[in-house]
């Protein structure tokens, strides 16, 4: 069995979405250590039990004596699959679910699974709203005690928290944990990447520093982002990078206010300074603009960019000055042009 397909067989058997067969296999595999597996072993005992694993390797000398040649093969490749299985269990094992269930042991935990091919909205008892989507898998206390709200997720779903400054809540994730006191925030989750876009207000994104069982990392990857931004946490490389999502909401409507009476008026700009047009545009949507040529400033804008997108107003106004603009991170540059 190769390495890629053992670490599938181990992913189904967590999730419980292996065949019979190939549970029994993986039963037999860790019976085969001394110990029954259990996915609430402790630290020490996993690392203990992948200690005897090597202690219990008989050198290839004895191992001749006692076996016929054609039978060294055999025990050599059952060897080497016990030290494989020791080892990846070890290295592939996410501690994330375990360390958010010991962190709750205060309340009995509920599990709701969308089995749906719709969103559905579930209420917690702090009245913060959760829409998970199909196959969506969201654990949680039946009520919040201590400091903080804490719930486990897994696959994508929207977060709506409400607000409370002295118990700010946390979406734990194999890979993340965010952290925030009371918006509204996307969770997404393919594999390669963890993602948080958030809608309105402030998320703090950090790296899941319990995912491991070789032990904590000192230093791990955390942001803060804000509405119209989002964080991406490279599961593999293990880089936690920010953006800007993909179509950006004026601030009012991400925050669900009513539409400004100027909003319109705001807009529509008559051989009105390029600083003053970015700066209106960047107050609009929480997002920074910077211009990277100073003569720029120079340049003026004339025209109506209201009931557009901000990529769309972002273009036209380029065009105009011969321009193109670029993001970096949460900040968007504005580079070249003429003012002719």
């Amino acid at each position: 069995m190769s390495k890629t397909s053992f670490l599938n067989l181990l992913s189904r058997y967590q999730s419980n979405t292996c065949t019979e067969t190939e549970r029994k296999m993986v039963e037999e595999w860790y019976d085969m250590l001394g110990q029954d597996y259990d996915q609430q072993l402790s630290d020490t005992e996993l690392n203990a039990m992948h200690n005897r694993i090597w202690q219990n390797v008989t050198p290839e000398e004895k191992v001749a004596q006692l076996f016929p040649k054609w039978k060294y093969i055999s025990v050599a490749a059952s060897i080497a699959v016990l030290l494989i299985s020791g080892a990846l269990l070890l290295t592939n094992y996410n501690n994330s679910e375990r360390y958010f269930k010991e962190s709750v042991s205060y309340s009995s935990l509920s599990t709701y699974k969308n089995k749906t091919d719709k969103t559905v909205e579930l209420v917690l008892s702090d009245q913060s709203v959760v829409t998970l989507n199909p196959g969506a898998i969201i654990e949680y206390p039946s009520h919040f005690a201590g400091t903080k709200r804490e719930v486990y997720l897994n696959g994508d779903a929207f977060f709506k928290i409400s607000h409370n400054p002295e118990k700010p809540f946390y979406v734990h994730n194999k890979d993340i944990i965010v952290k925030v006191l009371g918006t509204s925030f996307y969770i997404k989750e393919n594999g390669k990447t963890a993602e948080v876009a958030v809608k309105n207000g402030k998320v703090m994104v950090k790296e899941n520093i319990h995912a491991s069982l070789l032990g904590q990392k000192k230093n791990y990857a955390k942001v803060l982002i804000t509405a119209n931004q989002m964080a991406a946490f490279d599961t593999k490389g293990k880089k936690l990078q920010t953006a800007i999502i993909e179509k950006p909401l004026p601030l009012y409507e991400a925050y669900d206010l009513p539409k400004p009476a100027n909003s319109i008026e705001s807009q529509k700009f008559y051989d009105t300074p390029l600083d003053k047009v970015f700066d209106t545009i960047s107050k609009t949507y929480g997002i920074e603009i910077k211009l990277t040529n100073e003569a720029l400033k120079k340049c003026t804008f004339t025209g109506d960019i209201s009931n557009k997108e901000l990529k769309e107003q972002l273009n036209l106004i380029c065009q105009t000055i011969s321009g193109t603009y670029t993001t970096e991170q949460t900040t968007i540059y504005i580079k070249g042009g003429t003012c002719n």
